[in-house]
């Protein structure tokens, strides 16, 4: 009689247990089975669920109608603020400019603004960066790829982005986001100047580029910012850096972070790029 009267409570404690882990861990889960299932519709009504993980949420779709994402054309440009050329290098890297033989481009820059200057998007089928001028560019695409050439000799690597909230648009018609700094096999014209607002230029030394961490645009910076690495290759000493500058947020957490990238081998600049990277809000497509 004791054996069966203690079985009888095993099991009521075993039942109690199952239904209290159920009832903490399990219903979250079971609800967002049910969500998944349901018609859009019924879906809906199910997420009304009165528990605390759905009083706020990052992707309140409420939210995102409340924010104002402001239309481009896919150039990066609007009526009221059409594409200006800088009259002078500005002195920050964080400005966002680029010189190339002495013609001062603003990023976003206009691929048709670069194209009136000699350059063009230059077709190599065999490479992944292999976007043309009749590409195709979703809105808001930033992993466009292509090579800016002039002459098809020298050239740089691009990143293509359409800035257009709704329209897709071809490669044309949008803006270069980045571009390669220096790159001995790419960039060949030893007569090419390439600089940065700031002045970081293609054939800089590590010995000119050092001591501008030590100027207001770096030590401004927190730790995360600036990445640095060093080690041996070959024989030759090899740095690395990479700086991301801090954007100011718009409507939706929007804007426009420059990244500035070098390495140096041997105290000789042989990788670099220069990067304004459009963040996009999350929430645009709700206007789409």
């Amino acid at each position: 009689m004791k054996k069966k009267r203690l079985a009888i409570w095993v099991t009521f404690a075993v039942i109690v247990g199952l239904a209290a882990f159920v009832a903490i861990f399990g219903m979250p889960w079971i609800k967002s089975q049910v969500r998944h299932f349901l018609p859009a519709t019924e879906n809906a009504a199910a997420s009304s669920f009165s528990d605390e993980e759905n009083v706020s949420s990052d992707f309140d779709p409420i939210t995102a109608r409340e924010i104002e994402i402001k239309e481009m054309n896919p150039d990066g440009t609007t009526a009221e603020s059409p594409y200006a050329a800088p009259a002078a290098l500005g002195g920050s890297v964080k400005d966002a400019q680029m010189q190339i033989d002495g013609v001062v481009y603003q990023f976003p820059i206009p691929y048709q603004v670069m194209k009136a200057n000699g350059w063009s998007l230059l077709v190599d089928q065999g490479s992944s960066y292999n976007v043309a001028e009749d590409s195709m560019v979703d809105p808001r695409n930033t992993s466009s790829l292509g090579r800016l050439s002039r002459g098809g000799e020298t050239f740089f690597y691009v990143q293509v982005t359409n800035f257009s909230v709704a329209r897709a648009a071809k490669a044309s018609e949008c803006a270069v986001t980045y571009l390669s700094l220096a790159n001995p096999s790419l960039v060949k014209d030893p007569d090419l100047k390439v600089v940065t607002s700031g002045g970081v230029s293609r054939d800089m030394t590590l010995d000119q580029f050092l001591p501008m961490l030590s100027t207001p645009d770096f030590t401004s910076l927190n730790e995360d910012d600036i990445y640095k690495y060093s080690d041996k290759r070959n024989g030759e000493d090899y740095q690395d850096f990479g700086i991301t500058f801090p954007y100011e947020e718009g409507a939706g957490g929007e804007g426009l972070a420059v990244n500035l990238s070098v390495t140096f081998e041997d105290g000789k600049m042989t990788l670099g790029s220069y990067v304004m990277q459009p963040i996009f809000s999350p929430y645009w497509t709700a206007y789409n």
